[in-house]
């Protein structure tokens, strides 16, 4: 697909699998959504994955969404990028992992925290991730963040974002190091053991950076009890 595509994913269909990113010639964006929209929150309004749609087939929201997991064992999220990538949206995906993945260190890896993204130019730019539900699972060991935002100028809107926690790790829904930004964070429902949002933590691979110009506004926040070890619904992990 070049720049300018729409790619519409059928709505309850799985795709299995890491995907890569491509730094691609050209202008526009490519759009990467469910195929009936329709049956989800307009934009402006956070997704609900269990809330009703009123429709038989897909009777919830989540149901209408595609599924995008990653089955890798080694914790391969389920979209990384290239160098220099740019102008992806995502609107109305399930990104999650494989329950037989117990080892998963993100989900989504906008950009790169590693010496392989050591200047500006190689930044990947222009992400947003839209009215999607990205969650873990329970059965894992770590489960560690949803979006890593290693990138420039991308936003995480309107999405639902859930059980990351981990046993020695520390975990975060919304999380980055080496990139720029800016970033916007709005609208969504954000649920991690560590930090529900976390900017730093680790040296950057690009000299001097800091990631800057972030808003952070109207997102929920959110650790349920069944992680507190002292608390009575303490699920045993």
């Amino acid at each position: 697909a070049g720049l300018g595509s729409m790619l519409l994913l059928d709505a309850g269909a799985t795709f299995s699998g890491s995907f890569t990113l491509p730094n691609k010639p050209g202008s526009g964006w490519i759009i990467i959504s469910s195929s009936h929209m329709s049956l989800l929150p307009k934009q402006g309004n956070r997704i609900e994955p269990n809330s009703s749609t009123g429709n038989t087939l897909y009777p919830t929201q989540k149901d209408a969404m595609p599924k995008i997991i990653t089955t890798n064992l080694s914790g391969l999220p389920c979209f990384k990028t290239q160098n220099s990538a740019h102008h992806y949206r995502f609107v109305g995906l399930e990104i999650t992992a494989d329950i037989n993945v117990l080892n998963s260190y993100g989900l989504m890896f906008l950009g790169d925290a590693s010496a392989n993204q050591n200047s500006l130019d190689k930044v990947p730019t222009d992400f947003i991730v839209d009215r999607c539900y990205i969650h873990g699972h329970s059965n894992a060991t770590v489960m560690k963040s949803g979006v890593i935002l290693n990138c420039a100028n991308s936003a995480v809107i309107e999405s639902h974002i859930s059980d990351f926690h981990s046993i020695g790790y520390d975990t975060y829904a919304i999380g980055g190091t080496n990139g720029p930004g800016p970033f916007i964070i709005r609208n969504n429902y954000l649920e991690a053991a560590g930090e529900n949002i976390l900017f730093g933590g680790a040296a950057p691979a690009i000299p001097n950076l800091v990631p800057s110009d972030i808003e952070v506004r109207n997102n929920y926040f959110f650790k349920p009890f069944s992680w507190k070890v002292d608390h009575p619904d303490y699920a045993g992990k």
